[in-house]
């Protein structure tokens, strides 16, 4: 316990502006922050892929209103413009999926990693195991559960004990 306190008293004294990668999928106010990031770059991208877009089209429009003397040159315009369209919408849709995966990630460690450990606690408890102990990051929204269950297993094997 005294070591653990050590450990957050050394990183409560760390310089700020110096964040890890692993603390983005380790503390949850920087991962509210990744978060909003993915979410602002997201519609920041969705903005751009909108204005290429509409560059495109723009230009397309403003060489339909010239005269075209041959039919295959209009083909070949719309041809391209089309291309053009299509590329930036694929790139993106290929830029919102990398980044709705990131962000599933950093949700799902989140969430799989604590509940796993308290699936550990309880099926120690089951077993009889009533000292078992297992440790959440410092930050994790799930410590309140595992300080009860803790709680729990000092009771029940005060309990055991005690017969």
């Amino acid at each position: 316990m005294l070591e653990r306190s050590a450990q957050n008293e050394a990183l409560d004294n760390a310089p700020r502006n110096r964040r890890t990668l692993r603390a983005l999928f380790v503390k949850p106010v920087y991962q509210m922050r990744l978060g909003l990031l993915l979410i602002y770059l997201g519609l920041l991208m969705l903005s751009g892929t909108a204005y290429l877009m509409y560059q495109e089209l723009r230009a397309l429009d403003a060489m339909l209103n010239q005269p075209l003397a041959d039919p295959t040159q209009v083909q070949a315009v719309l041809s391209n413009v089309l291309d053009s369209v299509v590329a930036y919408g694929l790139g993106g849709f290929a830029a919102f999926v990398l980044m709705a995966s990131i962000l599933g990630l950093v949700i799902n460690h989140r969430v799989s990693g604590p509940t796993h450990a308290l699936l550990q606690i309880i099926d120690q408890y089951i077993a009889g195991n009533y000292t078992y102990r297992r440790k959440l990051r410092a930050h994790d929204e799930l410590k309140p559960i595992q300080k009860r269950l803790k709680k729990l297993g000092d009771k029940l094997e005060a309990e055991r004990r005690a017969s």
